[in-house]
């Protein structure tokens, strides 16, 4: 579908569905995944019936009209996300939300499909979408992979300098990263990535976004940036990791703890300048 920055008004209709599993749903790619196995939500998206900013869509400039149904998706019906800065990557904007074509998501007990289209679209036509969707294999390669990382003495010089600048009081805190590059010797298979993360990491939010030039972006994060629910906001404050079973540890640690502090800090000057009312937990405990 060709998306025109005029259109600001959608519909969607919703009934149930029969898929082996959200991962298998088709035709073509992915467009958006959105799931955390220990909270039972699980999201899955093909195709682009609209896209906006998030600020269109919270002024209610950008709405979505239900057409036959109060079954409502868990997440969404709009997916997407902002980058840290104005640096981009290719075929990813600086902000963009996507409404799929068709979303499919599970409550628990029963999975749902809903398809979207402009508004003044006949629930006929958004029911014969649905009757397009087809079941795909996620399972789809099994290529031997090789992993490459950076220089070695780069990222030693990185290290060095953030240390400097911490003892010289430039810095609370600092936070490195570098890039894994992974190769194989063929296509890989996004939905078996997903399906490898969601098993590994059932407390963590996975995803998949799709990128204009079809890349896509794909994770999984511990962490909720921030959750709105009514009137009430969320915000985990994650410092530190450790490998699976050894979390303990991190308590333990002074270093650790100093890290955590300030991000709890930080949090909590942003929210005490917009919410009347402010509560953090006693203390840090192992996500």
């Amino acid at each position: 579908m060709i998306y025109h920055q005029t259109i600001n008004r959608f519909c969607g209709v919703v009934r149930p569905c029969h898929l082996g599993g959200l991962l298998r749903i088709g035709p073509g790619p992915l467009t958006i995944n959105w799931s955390n196995a220990e909270r039972s939500i699980h999201c899955a998206g093909i195709g682009v019936a609209g896209e906006s900013l998030s600020a269109q869509i919270a002024n209610g400039e950008v709405t979505v009209e239900w057409l036959n149904s109060s079954v409502l998706p868990p997440a969404g019906p709009w997916f997407g996300g902002w980058a840290f800065g104005n640096t981009t990557w290719d075929g990813f904007d600086v902000e963009r939300w996507i409404l799929p074509e068709i979303l499919a998501w599970w409550d628990g007990r029963q999975a749902y499909a809903a398809a979207f289209g402009p508004e003044g679209t006949s629930t006929q036509t958004l029911l014969e979408k649905l009757q397009l969707i087809v079941e795909i294999d996620p399972l789809t390669d099994d290529h031997l992979a090789e992993l490459k990382t950076n220089d070695d003495a780069r990222w030693t010089l990185t290290l060095d300098k953030a240390l400097r600048a911490l003892d010289d009081g430039d810095f609370e805190k600092v936070v490195l990263a570098r890039d894994i590059e992974v190769h194989t010797q063929g296509e890989f298979s996004e939905r078996r990535i997903l399906k490898a993360l969601e098993a590994r990491f059932p407390t963590c939010w996975t995803f998949l976004i799709r990128g204009r030039d079809g890349r896509a972006f794909i994770g999984a994060s511990p962490e909720t940036l921030i959750e709105i629910d009514g009137d009430a906001v969320r915000c985990d404050a994650l410092a530190g990791t450790a490998m699976v079973g050894a979390g303990a540890a991190l308590l333990e640690s002074p270093k650790i703890r100093r890290e955590h502090q300030a991000v709890v800090h930080d949090i909590v000057e942003v929210l005490e300048g917009t919410c009347d009312d402010v509560v953090c937990s006693s203390g840090p405990h192992i996500r």
